[in-house]
């Protein structure tokens, strides 16, 4: 059902935020940073925060646009479908 799948979604993000955490913690421990890691890739946090902000800027308007597409089309199959029985 649809509230199964929501607890399923919401545990396994907490699993995945869990996790990063305690391999964040762990890479910290190791003297592992977020800069150096960047550093190593040539590029500051400045320049990785500003690739993420692009990859937004570029994202949010066609993720909107398809929106007007993909959500009227699943209401109507979802309206418009026709129960099946159960045995």
């Amino acid at each position: 059902t649809g509230r199964t799948m929501l607890v399923r979604f919401i545990a396994s993000s907490l699993q995945l935020e869990l996790a990063s955490l305690i391999i964040g913690a762990w890479l910290s421990a190791m003297r592992f940073s977020t800069a150096g890691i960047l550093g190593y890739f040539g590029l500051t946090p400045a320049q990785a925060a500003e690739l993420v902000m692009k990859a937004v800027e570029w994202s949010l308007p066609n993720m909107v646009l398809g929106s007007f597409v993909v959500i009227p089309l699943w209401l109507l199959i979802n309206v418009v479908r026709i129960p099946r029985r159960s045995d």
